[in-house]
């Protein structure tokens, strides 16, 4: 009887283990992040949602319930970016064009964020991601706050001199299988600093090099 449990319960971890998530559908635990990761299974159903609202805007179908529901699901995935990064390998970007600040994809500790984009490769292995963590007049709160986290959980990390953040520094933690980055940009209204987008990139750590030379062909998401 008690191999009989065994086995249930072995499968049943198997199961769930095999099982896909899905944007908007599941929070991920970034804290406990692997590989391999389906990328594409992860936006699908988003992708599909972009086409559904878009044949809807086409046919000037917006003040209808199918539309308004359809709204309520939807991210603002838009597509998949594909960069050249040689004239035999491609990156694919999976890209959400906005940001709802009361929504929450993913969670690092008790730190929410609204935005979570990925990069694949052509075979659909995870490379990275980014998530974005939103706050409003918070002076730094939210992101000293996610800093103080990472290091609890992986030590010091380096501190790496940049000018293309408010911070003029971001911050690089290297684990066996990762490498995690966090930095932080201000948007101001008035020159008053009032939104506050604390970014985490996580990246496969064994092509963190060359990805990190790849990531520059990409606007707006890496600017290391």
């Amino acid at each position: 009887m008690k191999n009989i449990i065994r086995i249930i319960v072995v499968f049943a971890s198997v199961m769930f283990s095999a099982q896909h998530l899905e944007l908007g559908k599941d929070k991920i635990n970034l804290e406990n992040f692997k590989m391999p990761f389906d990328v594409n299974s992860f936006y699908k159903k988003q992708l599909e949602l972009n086409k559904k609202t878009t044949e809807l805007l086409e046919q000037d179908k917006m003040d209808t319930p199918a539309y308004d529901k359809l709204l309520k699901q939807y991210k603002f995935v838009e597509g998949i970016k594909t960069i050249d990064v040689s004239d035999t390998k491609k990156l694919l970007l999976y890209e959400m064009k906005s940001i709802n600040t009361k929504d929450t994809l993913a969670f690092f500790g008790n730190v929410k964020f609204q935005k979570l984009e990925m990069i694949s490769n052509q075979k659909n292995e995870f490379q990275s991601l980014r998530a974005v963590s939103f706050s409003y007049k918070d002076n730094k709160k939210n992101y000293e706050h996610l800093k103080n986290i990472l290091v609890k959980k992986f030590g010091n990390p380096q501190k790496i001199d940049s000018d293309n953040f408010a911070e003029k520094e971001y911050f690089l933690w290297k684990t066996k299988d990762f490498v995690y980055i966090l930095s932080l940009k201000i948007e101001t209204e008035k020159d008053v600093p009032k939104y506050y987008y604390s970014d985490l990139y996580i990246i496969n750590g064994e092509n963190f090099e060359d990805l990190k030379m790849s990531f520059n062909k990409i606007y707006n998401y890496w600017n290391l």
